[in-house]
């Protein structure tokens, strides 16, 4: 697909810019065979989660997403924004999962990674590609489909947010301890060796959201798998809930058991309930799991999180402030622009900086602005969330500079600012923006510091 084909300023200038139902896809490795399909909605925005399917045996992907259950999932996504990848088992080997790592069959957990590292990807020659949240990408099999998840997931538990099994849950104990006692990639892309031996991070002892709810047919069980996520998650007993009639905890790390006598929970209560509650970031090796920020008023009215929007130099431009409880009109604020990195988003990065944290504890108040879609050529990107610095210029490039000014002054009018206190700072591309602040607004900002 060549990337200038792709619109770069639809009407809505925040969908995706490829959308709709895409069968019969293939990882970028095409060593590893195995076919997948991806539903985009029009509802997905830049830097959203992701939840990965893999279908029972004997059951393409295609079929799947075209069933009952597959269509409640589309809903879901279309309701909730997010991604949906379908995966079949090896069709060219009888179309059944390789729990067993049998030689003569495809490696599922290769294939699997493959699918990951090029949904990850925002190439425009892939047909189906999307600006993945990489924090919130989950994990869902259904009966065989299950247990080749909890495989995957043993493997390689840093790539995802929460992992839901529905009727099998069984990996051999022999493969639990082989694959939970291998060293861990520190970080979540997975392809960074960097550290693997001298960090010495175990599968093993990375905690995992896992929620299994258990086959009728107790051979398609595993009460090994139960106990090595509740292990990895160091998670202590809890009390029933609706859902599950066995919990364990630790922080965010839910580890939930449903038996078998219970009803299925349908995609909409997998995906709220389970898996959107938690994501994972890269701030320490093997990735740390936290709650989502929820983005809502707070409990004194006017503070917590507040949308906006606005048209700025003929663009729509939107961004999220947050205003502290404690906070008194009668009193002044330091103002903190927070800057997202490249193809990231405002929302995302609220969860990755946590600097509305801060803002409670020390009386601030933070914007987040949000970049907008540009097209990258030079990288063969489709159009992502890129701020216009000096050393990465996108095609037709917004005046970002001014709309930093206009967030400001918005924030200003709106709010005591203290205009002796307004900073600066940003990771990766919005660590560049933040230099290209200091160097063409110096008269606004006391300090500013960049990141990464």
């Amino acid at each position: 697909m060549n990337i200038n084909s792709i619109s770069a300023y639809p009407e809505n200038p925040y969908s995706p810019p490829i959308s709709g139902v895409f069968h019969e896809q293939s990882p970028r490795d095409t060593t590893v065979p195995g076919k997948y399909t991806v539903y985009i909605p029009d509802s997905f925005q830049p830097c959203s989660p992701a939840v990965m399917i893999l279908a029972p045996d004997y059951t393409t992907a295609q079929s799947f997403y075209s069933g009952s259950l597959g269509q409640a999932w589309k809903a879901e996504a279309d309701l909730r924004g997010f991604t949906l990848i379908i995966v079949e088992a090896d069709q060219g080997q009888g179309g059944a999962w390789n729990l067993l790592n049998a030689t003569w069959q495809r490696n599922d957990d290769d294939f699997l990674y493959e699918i990951v590292d090029t949904i990850r990807q925002k190439f425009s020659s892939i047909p189906a590609a999307f600006n993945l949240d990489e924090r919130s990408l989950y994990l869902v099999g259904y009966e065989q489909g299950g247990s080749a998840a909890h495989k995957m997931a043993i493997s390689w538990p840093q790539l995802f947010g929460g992992i839901v099994s529905i009727g099998g849950s069984n990996v051999s104990d022999e493969l639990i301890t082989r694959n939970g006692g291998k060293r861990s990639f520190p970080f979540i892309a997975g392809q960074n060796s960097d550290g693997r031996e001298t960090i010495g991070l175990l599968n093993q002892d990375i905690p995992l959201p896992a929620w299994i709810v258990e086959a009728a047919n107790s051979e398609l069980n595993s009460l090994t798998i139960k106990n090595h996520w509740i292990n990895a998650a160091d998670a202590i007993s809890g009390s029933p809930n609706i859902y599950a009639q066995e919990t364990y905890s630790n922080g965010a790390t839910n580890i939930w058991i449903t038996y078998s006598t219970a009803a299925t929970p349908s995609p909409s209560i997998i995906y709220e309930e389970f898996l959107y509650q938690v994501l994972r970031y890269t701030n320490t090796p093997g990735g740390v799991l936290e709650y989502r920020v929820r983005l809502i008023s707070g409990s004194v009215p006017g503070t917590g999180f507040v949308y906006s929007e606005d048209t700025v130099g003929g663009r729509l431009r939107k961004w999220w402030t947050y205003i502290p409880t404690t906070y008194n009109e009668n009193n002044s604020y330091p103002l903190i622009v927070a800057l997202h990195g490249g193809s990231n988003s405002a929302e995302a990065f609220i969860g990755d900086s946590r600097w509305h944290l801060y803002a409670e504890q020390y009386g601030l108040i933070v914007v987040f602005p949000q970049a907008f879609p540009c097209p990258l050529p030079f990288f063969g990107w489709i159009p992502v969330p890129v701020w216009n610095q000096y050393i990465i210029t996108p095609g037709d490039p917004p005046d970002d500079v001014a709309f930093i000014r206009h967030v400001i002054n918005q924030t200003k009018t709106n709010y005591a600012v203290d205009a002796e206190k307004v900073f600066a700072t940003g990771h990766s591309n919005g660590a560049g923006m933040t230099w290209r602040l200091g160097l063409d607004a110096p008269e606004i900002f006391a300090a500013i510091a960049p990141a990464g």
